[in-house]
């Protein structure tokens, strides 16, 4: 990841070793977007020599001191057959080489990508950039870690401690960290401040708070006024930019509680933001959670009325039901399978309230995860029936298979997310209790559906859940 702390000869001896183990592909990566032209022919053409011809080279840029395009060229030319790109630069820092300016630079050059160049500067405005939060571009920070060397997802770790710690202004010195070799990461973190509120939450916690209780009220009636009459919102954060996950989580609880008072009863929980790349790209350490209303539920087969719901999408999901209570924090894989009595398979229909489906990470906690619907059917089965990480999802819409995955796509292992709720809930002094349904996260992409559609979406072993929706 920070090929420029080491020299040519030093990749050179690593990558031998992965190539001894197996490896038929070698990345030297530059995270920190650090590295200039010259040193990148320098890296690349040593493990273009050294190598198995038979091992492919490949090369991953950022663009924090402007040079990935530059870079990617200097790889190729010194060998590297792989080059990594975002499009529309989407990644940490300044972002990773933007895709479709490398396909551009390289249609001019006469190299050969395989990609439409008009077609990929297409999906990069128009589906990309507006999902963005914010520009990725060379801006101060970007630069600094760039200049300093310093691992590009590290920024938004560092911005978020800056603001609870409320230090002072940025000052030129801190590019001493890569001369250190100290890097703020997460020898440096201290434990995140909670989201609950009550008289069990730390000093930090209150600190960690924008919003007043009627504003947390005001929040919870607006948002949960357009989930339950079908109609959009702008983010929350539009209105309140200073937000902190901490608001957002009391928005939620509170919209929680409302549906609580009126009668529906709370039948489960979920997981979202299940990805360890997109947790990364999006700069948080945890994913994020949501609660299932009893009116969520749809039997297998069932219909889905589009005409209550804004935008609806659907994703594959492995759900759990607990058979012992499950505390934070420290709670770990070897707890949660002591405590799982049963899995099965699920789809859950999303559907956020903000418009045209664009939103940033607080409001999407504040709006209950975007939870709408959910579908559980096939079968159920113990853990010793099934392996969880390698368990294979076929989704099809209309007939037509959409979407492919695997249980690993969860955290690597989707008992992960619930160990990881149990310990995001013991921060509001809550837990899970036993007899717990629990919907992991996502398996595959999110697929958007609309009346007429009929889906069906296979899980290896476990059967297959099904709905139409209207």
């Amino acid at each position: 990841m920070m090929a420029h702390m080491l020299s040519a000869e030093k990749i050179l001896e690593q990558a031998k070793l992965m190539e001894s183990y197996g490896a038929n592909c070698i990345y030297c990566t530059d995270s920190a977007g650090y590295m200039l032209p010259d040193e990148v022919g320098e890296k690349i053409g040593l493990l273009r020599a050294e190598l198995n011809p038979a091992t492919e080279v490949g090369f991953h840029g950022h663009h924090n001191m402007g040079m990935a395009i530059a870079n990617s060229l200097a790889a190729i030319e010194a060998g590297a057959v792989r080059i990594d790109g975002s499009v529309a630069g989407l990644g940490a820092g300044a972002g990773n080489t933007p895709l479709e300016v490398f396909v551009a630079v390289c249609k001019r050059m006469g190299v050969e990508t395989g990609i439409d160049l008009y077609q990929i500067m297409d999906v990069a405005e128009d589906l990309v950039v507006p999902m963005m939060d914010q520009p990725i571009r060379v801006d101060r920070d970007a630069l600094t870690l760039g200049y300093a060397g310093v691992y590009s997802s590290f920024l938004l770790f560092a911005q978020r401690r800056e603001a609870i710690r409320c230090v002072g202004p940025r000052h030129p010195g801190r590019t001493g960290t890569a001369r250190h070799r100290r890097w703020p990461g997460r020898h440096d973190r201290r434990p995140r401040p909670g989201y609950g509120p009550g008289p069990s939450a730390t000093e930090g916690e209150r600190m960690n708070r924008t919003l007043t209780h009627e504003q947390v009220l005001a929040l919870a009636e607006h948002i949960e006024s357009a989930e339950l009459q079908a109609y959009d919102i702008g983010k929350v954060t539009n209105d309140y930019p200073e937000m902190t996950f901490a608001d957002a989580y009391d928005v939620q609880w509170e919209i929680r509680r409302r549906k609580e008072a009126r009668g529906n009863k709370i039948v489960g929980l979920k997981m979202g933001l299940t990805s360890w790349a997109k947790m990364a790209q999006m700069g948080v350490e945890t994913p994020i959670y949501g609660f299932l209303a009893d009116y969520f539920s749809v039997p297998d087969g069932g219909v889905v009325d589009c005409s209550k719901l804004i935008h609806p999408k659907i994703e594959a999901e492995i759900s759990v039901v607990t058979k012992a209570p499950l505390h934070g924090p420290g709670c770990h894989l070897g707890d949660v399978i002591a405590a799982i009595d049963y899995v099965i398979p699920t789809v859950e229909v999303i559907d956020s309230r903000y418009e045209n489906f664009k939103f940033d990470l607080i409001s999407v906690v504040a709006d209950n995860a975007s939870s709408t619907r959910f579908i559980s059917g096939g079968r159920m089965a113990s853990l010793e029936e099934v392996d969880l990480r390698t368990l294979g999802v076929v989704m099809e819409k209309n007939g037509e298979v959409v979407e492919l995955g695997a249980g690993a796509a969860v955290l690597g292992h989707p008992l992960s997310s619930v160990a990881m709720l149990a310990n995001l809930l013991a921060e509001r002094g809550e837990h899970i209790p036993a007899g717990t349904f629990i919907m992991t996260g996502g398996i595959t992409a999110a697929v958007p559906v609309a009346p007429g559609d009929n889906i069906t979406v296979r899980y290896q072993g476990l059967g297959s859940v099904s709905a139409r929706f209207i």
